[in-house]
């Protein structure tokens, strides 16, 4: 069965494509419509016929299909929109004399609004009158702006000249959301009319000789026996071949989607240009392994931690980083291979503000930072890699060399690729010695195997300040608070996945704060902090914990307290 697999995407999408805007050849729009005819008994003739009445609806003059065709089909898109614009308008003309009165719009305005007091209760109708009243007066003005000569009085050349005046207005409005140019919102607004494409003795006119020959080229492609009839297997065949070719084109047209999006967002950053000779790898990932004892540019936001070992070669090399969480990359090995190094992040120190993100084992004069969260965005899943690296090559100007991307980073090795996330990282911090400490410390690892690792901060080269967390974040904190005296829990609650022991864990749920605290970092699931009579309020962010008075006053998100 001839097949051009690429074709069917046009018949797809939601908003069918002209030829000139996808290059796919005249055919096209024949294959997209002639889907609803390729059917078990078809004949060539009776595909012709049902086809041809989209070209008698695109004919409008007897002539065939031309320019002059597309112009008045949108003539009469307009004249459609207008006359809508005019009929709101006449609907004000009560005794049908073709002006439009003030007393007449009043009229109008009064029984909108007996309408809606007849909804009202007694006492909602008296609250409401003054209001109403006003909306009344304040509609009579909405309406007379088209009485351009103050007459008081809205003639019928006065109705047609304001249906006009919106109409620009809204074409005016659409064009300027709209990021496409005129000629590409015109092909769209004419894609059910037979292109003109099909025009193959180019006089300008596509008559339906050359109409019918286009059918029947692309009847052919189903007919595979060659006898005028689709049989019940060639229908068969072709619906199979759809299928496939559907998840196929989706999911094509869903990475077109992403990558445009990454176009988008990194227009207007600035990168730094990486030397010709180098092998450029971009590698995206979602999360670390490992969590900081450091925070980046504040205490509130949780900092993650992966390593990079540069393998051994001759060939120079330059990394793109790139994380959904605030990361910092320890990197080692043949660090002497690295020409540059550019970490970007989706976290950022503030709105619009540098990413939070830090570098240990590279001197800065490798290193770069994406000044935006939206330069170089993040990425995790394979099917984003060919999106995120074409829109990092267009920014840098010269081609990926290598691509990669995983859901979680703990040990990874470039230019090979290979990713240990089993293997714990070096530096991590020893748990307190005693329980409840100690059991609420070790539930850490649950969500990051390698737990917390022990960061210097005067290590860290970080477009933001790097600094010691005051309180460990997850339920370290809340470990290290218990282990200082500041808090006791009083009830716990165990989580963990039905069926999987190694996966229960036992969390802290209610607290008791006998002084001052702060909140530790990136608790994903809210908890009831109880104060002490005298305690103050946590420092900083509270988030959506639940914060309240031993004798049961909430001072924060009370929602959360139940």
């Amino acid at each position: 069965m001839k097949r051009i697999a690429l074709l069917w995407l046009l018949f797809l999408t939601s908003a069918p494509l002209m030829a000139d805007e996808t290059g796919l050849g005249p055919d096209h729009w024949v294959r997209q419509h002639i889907q609803g005819s390729i059917r078990p008994g078809a004949t060539l003739q009776q595909v012709k016929e049902n086809m041809r009445g989209y070209f008698y609806n695109s004919d409008f003059d007897g002539t065939g299909v031309s320019a002059r065709s597309y112009d008045t089909f949108l003539q009469q898109q307009r004249a459609r929109e207008r006359a809508m614009r005019i009929g709101r308008l006449l609907a004000l003309d009560l005794d049908g004399d073709g002006v439009i009165t003030r007393v007449e719009i009043e009229t109008i305005s009064r029984l909108g609004v007996a309408s809606r007091m007849a909804q009202l209760s007694p006492d909602q109708r008296q609250d409401a009158t003054n209001r109403q009243l006003l909306n009344i007066a304040t509609e009579i003005d909405r309406w007379l702006k088209y009485d351009r000569n103050g007459d008081g009085r809205i003639t019928l050349d006065e109705v047609m000249a304001a249906a006009e005046d919106e109409l620009n207005a809204a074409e005016a409005a659409r064009a300027k959301s709209d990021r496409r140019s005129q000629e590409q919102r015109r092909a769209q607004l004419v894609a059910e009319l037979v292109p003109l494409a099909l025009d193959t003795d180019g006089d300008g006119v596509v008559s339906l000789v050359e109409y019918d020959a286009a059918v029947e080229a692309v009847f052919r492609e189903y007919d595979d026996d060659g006898d005028g009839v689709i049989s019940t297997a060639e229908a068969q065949a072709h619906k199979n071949y759809a299928a496939m070719v559907r998840k196929e084109t989706l999911q094509a047209i869903e990475t077109q989607k992403k990558e445009k999006e990454l176009r988008e967002r990194v227009a207007g950053c600035a990168l730094p240009s990486v030397p010709a000779d180098a092998k450029l790898i971009l590698f995206g990932t979602d999360i670390g392994t490992g969590i900081s004892t450091v925070s980046l540019g504040g205490d509130d936001e949780l900092i993650e931690v992966a390593d990079i070992v540069v393998e051994p070669g001759a060939e120079p090399l330059a990394l793109v980083l790139t994380s959904r969480a605030a990361m910092i990359w320890r990197i080692s090995g043949a660090t002497d291979r690295l020409v540059r190094v550019i970490v970007a992040s989706d976290k950022g120190a503030y709105a619009g503000g540098p990413v939070r993100a830090g570098v240990i084992g590279l001197p800065g004069n490798k290193l770069s930072f994406a000044g935006r969260t939206d330069c170089a965005p993040a990425f995790y899943r394979p099917d984003d890699q060919d999106g995120a690296g074409a829109a990092l090559a267009a920014l840098l100007g010269r081609p990926i060399d290598l691509v990669r991307s995983a859901g979680r980073t703990g040990t990874l090795r470039l230019p090979s690729g290979a990713n240990d996330v089993d293997a714990r990282l070096q530096g991590a911090l020893a748990p307190p010695p005693h329980d409840p400490a100690a059991e609420l410390f070790d539930a850490v690892r649950h969500e990051f195997p390698s737990s917390l690792i022990v960061i210097n901060p005067d290590e860290v080269v970080s477009p933001v300040t790097a600094a010691r967390y005051p309180v460990l974040p997850l339920e370290a904190g809340i470990a290290q608070l218990v282990d200082e005296g500041a808090v006791t829990v009083t009830t716990y609650y165990r989580l963990g996945q039905p069926g999987k022991p190694e996966t229960s864990r036992r969390l802290a749920g209610v607290l008791r704060v006998s002084r001052q605290i702060r909140i530790p970092a990136g608790l994903s699931i809210d908890r009831v902090f109880v104060l002490e009579s005298g305690v103050p309020m946590p420092e900083a962010n509270v988030g959506k914990h639940c914060i309240r008075t031993q004798d049961g006053r909430t001072l924060a998100n009370e929602r959360n307290c139940r």
